[in-house]
């Protein structure tokens, strides 16, 4: 198909409202579904259209990101507009000589992470998680999907101050030095800088362009089906963030109220694994060889929340006077234990050291009229038919809220007794924004979290406090001991 003869494109009212708009700046804050990969396809056709043989970056949080998210949306809605790979544009290699494709004005020697146009026009796959795979470039414009997953400091420096280059070919192209740039609403607070830009948008609103926009503007091409879907499959706190693009209250001073994103949250991910899937990924791609956390030939540690709603299970390793949550998993009814530890062992099927250490405490020993087994006596019998040598840890009667309360706060504050703690940001984002969110209350022992969201039907379980409860389980069960044989800490763990 020619590229002039290209399928008609219907734009929804948001999407209409960012091609007309003049500003060289564009920030999108859409709900899931809102459409933000058919307007940015829009823009990247128009860059290279508008700018032959320009040089560009689409920059995202991670390569894995723009690997599995960004670049088949993109792929999808470029066809729809008549582009197709591998005859209008390649990724990771170059055209074959014999197509003479000219080259950007600012040649690269690598396309291994590369998008190059029939027009000459080139874009740099950069990610956040590849230290300084944005410096050195000399762009013309920028595009970033997720936006409300990036570090601005090293968006700032990696890219923005990257887009400088070739003023005197391109100056009068309302698309030189742009930069655009869309995401979902912030859940966490290292992505509230895009509220500056808001503000910005204000003060200057004929360089910055802001516009949120709710998936209900595209009503029409999503259908109902898909809005019925995402409620029933999404945490209620990620659907109205993440689709209906409601903004959610933030709580101050929580229970973990010193978990600070900048120190204790990480991306891993094995980019050796990663690019050998080649531009090519399904879920069945994503297991713990994309993980670049995992000591494959350690143990990993585990501890869980049970209940007849949700089922969590937290995966963590310590490596180098560091305790990493390596994964949270977890199942909805109807799905039930025997499900989510199966779907643990999937996920690392391929682990070499099949030791696992399960720490459990009273909680999971009962039984009554409607089990005749333990929920720990199934874990373990599951764990072990599919292969794994299983030890275990019982920690005894459930700690406390209050004790729990005082040990985060030594274990979030690097105290020399205990490893720095790490949450992966990506593979346990439920766990992160559970204890981001978990609020916290004085009762007559002392500090409570408070558990009121369990409660409530109309909260999905997996954005309540259950996440977190597993990792009480976890980091507690391996680390208490260690504070109780200090004399300093043994009045924080009495009674």
């Amino acid at each position: 198909m020619s590229p002039d003869n290209k399928k008609q494109l219907v734009f929804n009212l948001p999407q209409l409202l960012t091609v007309i708009a003049a500003q060289r700046k564009k920030f999108l804050e859409w709900g899931r579904g809102g459409g933000k990969s058919t307007i940015i396809a829009y823009q990247k056709k128009e860059v290279a259209h508008q700018m032959p043989r320009s040089s560009n970056i689409i920059v995202g949080e991670t390569y894995q990101q723009i690997l599995t998210r960004t670049l088949p949306s993109t792929i999808a809605s470029l066809e729809r507009m008549g582009y197709y790979k591998d005859l209008h544009y390649f990724i990771g290699r170059t055209a074959p000589k014999s197509w003479k494709w000219p080259q950007p004005y600012e040649p690269t020697n690598n396309f291994d992470h590369y998008i190059h146009w029939y027009t000459g026009a080139g874009f740099h796959l950069v990610s956040q998680d590849r230290p300084g795979s944005g410096r050195g470039l000399n762009t013309d414009s920028v595009i970033g999907d997720e936006m409300t997953l990036l570090d601005f400091e090293k968006l700032f420096n990696d890219v923005l101050a990257t887009v400088r280059g070739n003023i005197d070919r391109f100056g009068k192209c309302p698309l030189h030095q742009s930069e655009f740039f869309c995401g979902t609403v912030p859940m966490t607070n290292k992505g509230k800088w895009v509220y500056k830009m808001e503000e910005e948008a204000k003060s200057d609103p004929k360089t910055v362009f802001y516009l949120r926009a709710s998936a209900e503007e595209n009503r029409h091409n999503l259908g109902e089906n898909f809005f019925k879907d995402n409620k029933r499959r999404l945490p209620t706190l990620i659907y109205n963030a993440e689709v209906l693009n409601i903004r959610p209250d933030k709580v101050e001073g929580g229970f973990y109220a010193l978990l600070n994103e900048d120190k204790h949250t990480y991306s891993a991910y094995n980019y050796t694994y990663l690019d050998s899937l080649d531009y090519n990924v399904t879920e069945a791609h994503l297991n713990s060889k994309q993980d670049n956390d995992v000591n494959h030939d350690q143990p990993l540690e585990l501890a869980m929340d049970y209940g007849a709603h949700i089922n969590v299970a937290v995966v963590g390793q310590e490596s180098m006077n560091t305790f990493r949550f390596l994964n949270t998993l977890y199942v909805k009814h109807p799905f039930r234990i025997n499900d989510l530890i199966n779907n643990l062992c999937d996920y690392y099927s391929t682990h070499r050291n099949k030791t696992i250490y399960y720490y459990y405490d009273h909680t999971a020993v009962f039984t009554d009229a409607s089990r005749t087994i333990t929920y720990a006596d199934e874990v373990i019998n599951i764990l072990r038919s599919r292969g794994w040598t299983v030890i275990p840890v019982y920690i005894g009667q459930a700690p406390s809220h209050h004790k729990r309360y005082l040990f985060w706060g030594i274990a979030l504050s690097d105290d020399k007794r205990m490893p720095h703690i790490q949450i992966n940001k990506h593979n346990s984002k439920v766990l992160l924004i559970s204890m981001l969110h978990a609020g916290v209350k004085e009762g007559r022992n002392g500090f409570e979290k408070d558990k009121r969201p369990e409660r409530n039907t109309n909260i999905d379980q997996s954005e309540t406090t259950h996440p977190s409860d597993a990792a009480d389980t976890l980091l507690y069960g391996k680390y208490s001991t260690t504070l109780t044989t200090h004399t300093d800490y043994i009045d924080l763990f009495v009674g």
